[in-house]
Formats: structure tokens, C-alpha cells, sequence
């Protein structure tokens, strides 16, 4: 196909023309924004525990060693953030750190705040957690048991506030949360298992009516693993508190108001009080949500000075080992089984179809 000069195409639409980029120059030259690039007086850098575990108790954190290196401002655990966060865990991005029990691998434990992205990074290695193994469910069929262990034990707190605004209804039996903006279920018959987080139900047409009448019926059971979007660039948040009250958050996230209305929540605050501006984003794919900012703006909160959690390219830190390690239960493609009906007619054109699927995202477990 030969493209105009003008970049339209042979009659006057775009649609098969070849269009800029926006961000073209930008990206090209080095000169777009990214949240890591950012830096700003006072600033404090964050590194995580995370639990090797799947499924652990935690006996006790000694952070003795990783306090006595200079540079080093503190180690913080779910303990300290207490007294700053208002909101109940009902969903990851609102789980900080985890409160004497960790249900994934990956999972943070405790934060390092150092006054170099080098001096946090050499702590990280010195901060000794005792941990207790527990039993892990690791399958989606091992999960759906009566008796399997249960990610959340004192009862499923219903949906985020992602889930419920892609219309994700909470679990059968369990009343949501009265801010996860859902309606109370119903039960349907499914499976009674402590680790359904949340049914998603759509209908159209009579599916069974029509493969009662179809010539051929094909069925077949489809899984998938977990996949991580894979892009280059890694997650990056810097909160800073305003002198005068509220919040600002940089973010390298897809989304403004869901990270924004988390970090709200979490902190007790209406939304007006927490600004967040979206940077360039290096590859997102769906899995830069929300993910660090409300633990980023909890920080930033407690300690009064501005935080960062990234990497910056030529520092220890830019390993980027834990960056993605962590991601993973907050992936958008977690493991999934899928059962499927084709209706066909004698020609081999479709007619009807219908599904079932299930997917492994709040689990014990990392797969």
C-alpha cells in the first residue's frame, strides 16, 4: 500500500493511513517523563521485604542489623502503619504489609527507607525474618475445596474497587464491604469454597435451549498459567505530603482515579485531598493499575517527607528482582480454567456458545 504525503489515506480517511505517535518525539529523544527519572529534595528510598514463602506466619522481624547501616532511616512494618490506615484490607492494593501472615510468595513484609536507593538496597539483605511455614494451596482445583486453607480466614471481605467497576459481583453468601460498590449476592449453586472472591455473571440468550438443538456439540476444558505482561519499564511511585494538607502521587500507572481513590481510602481521606499524576508509561498491558501508590502515600504520610519506590537505571537497585516478583498475584492474566461449548451446524458454522471459567487470583499460593 503507497501512503500519501499527508499521512491520509487514498480517500480522504484515516483508516489504513500511517499516524504519529504523540509520544513519538518525545520517547525518541529521551525527553518523556518517566516516575523514576523524578527526584526531589528530601526524598526517601523504599525497598521491600517480600516473604519467599507461599503461605508463612511470621515469628518475628529483626531489623537490628539493617538500622545500624548509615543511610538508613528506618524498617517499618504493618505494625507502624497502624495508626495511619483507616480502610480494612479489602483488596491487595490496600493489604500494605502483611500483618503477621504472609498468603503469597512475593508478598511484602516489611519496607526499608533509606536516603539512597544504595543504602536501602544493602539493608534489604539485613533484615532477618522468622518465618513459620504453612500449608499452601497452589491449584485452582485445590483452591475451590470445602477444606482448603483460606486466603482470607476471618471471611472474604467481597471485591475491590477494580473488580466492582468492571461490573465483578462479590462471592455467594458474603456480604461486600459497604465502599466495594456492589450489590449483595445470591446463591447460584456454586462452589462453596472460602477462597471464592467474587462471581462475574452474564447471560444472553438461551445457551441450553440452543445446544439441545444443535447438530454437533463440542466441549472441551482449556487452562492457563499465570502470565506476567512483561514490560520493560518497571513500577514506579513517588508520593509527596503537601505542607499545607493532602497528597501528590507520580505514579507509572494506566489508570488516575482507581490509584487514586485506594490511596483515599487507606488513609481515610476524601479524594480531593490526593492528586495523581499519571507519567510516561513504559509498557503496561493492563498490569499497572494499582499497585504501590497507597503503600507509597501511607509512607510518605507517616514520615512527612516524600518517598520513592522504583529503580533507577546504574543503581543496586535496578535489578528490579522484586519489581517483578511482585506483580505477579496482582497480574491481570492469572491462572484460569475455561469450559467451553461450540454448537455447530452440519456445514461447520457456529451458532451458540457458552462458558464457564474460573481463575486463581486470591489465593494462597503463588503457582
Amino acid at each position: 500500500m503507497t501512503v500519501p504525503a499527508d499521512n491520509s489515506s487514498a480517500s480522504g480517511s484515516l483508516i489504513g493511513a500511517r499516524l504519529k505517535r504523540p509520544d513519538g518525539p518525545a520517547k525518541l529523544t529521551g525527553s518523556a517523563p518517566y516516575a523514576a527519572d523524578l527526584a526531589m529534595p528530601g526524598l526517601l528510598h523504599v525497598r521491600l521485604v517480600l516473604s519467599p514463602h507461599a503461605h508463612a506466619r511470621i515469628v518475628g522481624i529483626d531489623a537490628a542489623e539493617a538500622l545500624a547501616l548509615p543511610g538508613v532511616v528506618a524498617v517499618v512494618t504493618a505494625a507502624d502503619l497502624a495508626p495511619y490506615v483507616k480502610s480494612a484490607a479489602t483488596s491487595r492494593a490496600r493489604c500494605l504489609l502483611t500483618d503477621g501472615e504472609a498468603r503469597y510468595c512475593g508478598q511484602p513484609v516489611a519496607a526499608v527507607l533509606a536516603e539512597s536507593e544504595a543504602a536501602a538496597e544493602d539493608a534489604l539483605s539485613l533484615v532477618v525474618v522468622d518465618y513459620e511455614e504453612l500449608p499452601a494451596v497452589l491449584t485452582l482445583d485445590d483452591a475451590l475445596a470445602d477444606d482448603a486453607p483460606a486466603v482470607w480466614p476471618e471471611g472474604v471481605p467481597g471485591v475491590g474497587a477494580e473488580a466492582a467497576g468492571h461490573g465483578v459481583e462479590a462471592a455467594a453468601g458474603v456480604e461486600p464491604p459497604a465502599d466495594a460498590g456492589v450489590e449483595p449476592p445470591t446463591d447460584d449453586g456454586g462452589p462453596r469454597s472460602p477462597n471464592v472472591a467474587a462471581r462475574e455473571r452474564m447471560d444472553r440468550g438461551d445457551v441450553e435451549e440452543g445446544l439441545g438443538l444443535a447438530d454437533v456439540v463440542i466441549r472441551r476444558t482449556y487452562r492457563t498459567p499465570v502470565i506476567h505482561q512483561g514490560y520493560v519499564e518497571p513500577h514506579a511511585t513517588i508520593a509527596a505530603p503537601d505542607p499545607l494538607g493532602g497528597l501528590t502521587i507520580w505514579s507509572s500507572t494506566q489508570g488516575v482515579f482507581l490509584p487514586r481513590e485506594e490511596t483515599a481510602r487507606v488513609l481515610g481521606w476524601p479524594d480531593s485531598q490526593v492528586r495523581l499524576v499519571p507519567m510516561t508509561i513504559g509498557g503496561g498491558f493492563g498490569g499497572k493499575g494499582v499497585l504501590l501508590e497507597p503503600l507509597a502515600g501511607v509512607l510518605a504520610v507517616a514520615f512527612k517527607r516524600p518517598v520513592r519506590r522504583g529503580t533507577v537505571p546504574g543503581q543496586p537497585g535496578h535489578q528490579r528482582d522484586d519489581l517483578h516478583r511482585w506483580p505477579l498475584p496482582h497480574s491481570e492474566h492469572p491462572p484460569a480454567r475455561l469450559r467451553g461449548r461450540l454448537q455447530h451446524d452440519p456445514a461447520g458454522r457456529l451458532s451458540r456458545a457458552g462458558r464457564r471459567s474460573g481463575r486463581l487470583r486470591d489465593r494462597v499460593g503463588d503457582g
